[in-house]
């Protein structure tokens, strides 16, 4: 039964909008190892304000940010229903005219380092391959990002500066409708933001919700489709123009919400490497940008652990 579940893990391993696992319930058996390498971008020339908009409203910075990324992840099985994995990113963040009005100050230098580092341990409450209704998984969330703080009021950003520490959980089902295997799964994720203090007298708020929904079919032994919903909101905080624009907290202390939909595809180059492709757009946006694109594309490789099949 373990090497079922095993087995079923590895074919989900596709199921993230950005190809990285984590997110979903079916957590990998213990002494298994999960890698994804690979590149992403994102594009973004247009921002909300507290009102909210939908892309390709009025709002555009007469600008455009572009990040370029090298992206990893790694998760080991640690123990028989738990995992830790670790997600972190590398590149540079720029801009594609940087006399324009946009770039006051420092507000477009190019910026070369690392994206906040994603630390969760998962653990495995229920699992469907062992007679449960659906696979639930939950556990603790370590976000540091402190290293991103001193560039983090400007448009080239890697990060809003902040540490955080939360909690995670998914909860799926999967099954088979004819010859295709069909995933389905919805993940929370809460992170209590440590540093919070006050900057030019603007606070930072200490509460992030975010969310992902989606539906993934492998149709065949080598290729995997899927759709995706995700969103991230902070409810406290400050509208943008609210005397917080020469703030250098000017956007870790704003109240967002933003909501992003994708389509991704994985295909099997052979048994435990799969090639990833995903695109991601912004749907709605407050407080954020509301056009912004994301690509990624990169490889997955499982490795199950041998087994003991001594006497």
């Amino acid at each position: 039964m373990r090497i079922r579940a095993s087995i079923v893990a590895a074919a989900l391993l596709a199921s993230s909008p950005t190809a990285l696992a984590g997110d979903d319930p079916w957590v990998i058996g213990k002494g298994d190892v999960a890698v994804y390498a690979g590149l992403g971008g994102t594009s973004w020339s247009s921002f909300s304000d507290g009102n909210g908009s939908l892309s390709g409203s009025d709002s555009a910075i007469a600008n455009r940010v572009v990040t370029t990324l090298a992206q990893g992840a790694a998760e080991y099985g640690v123990i028989p229903r738990g995992s830790l994995e670790a997600r972190a990113a590398g590149g540079f963040s720029q801009v594609t005219d940087a006399q324009s009005k946009s770039c006051g100050g420092t507000a477009c230098q190019t910026q070369i380092g690392a994206t906040p580092i994603d630390v969760r341990f998962r653990y495995r409450l229920l699992n469907e391959v062992m007679g449960a209704p659906v696979s639930v998984t939950v556990g603790p969330v370590l976000r540091v990002g402190a290293h991103t703080r001193a560039a983090r009021d400007q448009l080239t950003s890697m990060g809003d500066g902040q540490n955080d520490v939360g909690v995670h959980a998914s909860v799926g089902r999967m099954g088979f409708v004819g010859p295709m295997l069909v995933a389905a799964y919805g993940a929370v994720r809460y992170s209590h933001r440590v540093l919070t203090d006050a900057v030019d007298d603007v606070d930072v708020p200490r509460h992030e919700l975010a969310g992902l929904g989606e539906l993934s079919v492998q149709t065949g032994p080598r290729l995997s489709l899927g759709l995706a919903v995700d969103a991230l909101h902070r409810p406290d905080g400050v509208d943008w123009g609210d005397s917080v624009a020469s703030s250098e907290a000017r956007f870790a202390a704003l109240s967002i919400t933003t909501v992003k939909a994708g389509a991704k595809v994985g295909v099997l180059l052979r048994p435990g490497l799969r090639l990833h492709a995903s695109v991601v757009g912004t749907a709605y946006a407050r407080n954020n940008p509301n056009d912004a694109w994301s690509a990624g594309l990169g490889l997955g490789w499982y490795r199950a652990a041998p087994q003991d099949l001594s006497p």
